[in-house]
């Protein structure tokens, strides 16, 4: 998880959410808008996963490969997951991740 500051406030995730660009792979759908700093949110449905534990994973795999990723400066991203990302391991989930922000 992020510290507060990287983290996208409600306000801002409704701004996002309508009006900025997506890039979408077979695990994830990710919202990009510029911004001054970077902020990141992961969305996980219970489409993903029925137990709070499989989708409490996905969400920590996320946001450690958003941790990895080299973002460029001055993005909010909120990352939309999608069924397949459940079975994916880090890697795939890492390598998903720096494919879009190359």
């Amino acid at each position: 998880m992020f510290s507060k500051e990287k983290r996208v406030s409600r306000s801002l995730f409704t701004k996002v959410s309508s009006k900025g660009s997506s890039v979408s792979t077979p695990l994830f759908s990710v919202r990009i808008s510029p911004a001054t700093d970077n902020r990141y949110s992961v969305v996980v449905s219970k489409a993903v996963g029925k137990s709070a534990v499989v989708r409490n994973t996905v969400r920590r795999r996320v946001y450690a490969a958003l941790r990895a990723a080299p973002v460029p400066k001055g993005r909010i991203c909120i990352v939309y997951t999608k069924k397949p990302i459940a079975s994916a391991s880090y890697r795939d989930i890492a390598d998903a991740i720096q494919k879009v922000f190359r």
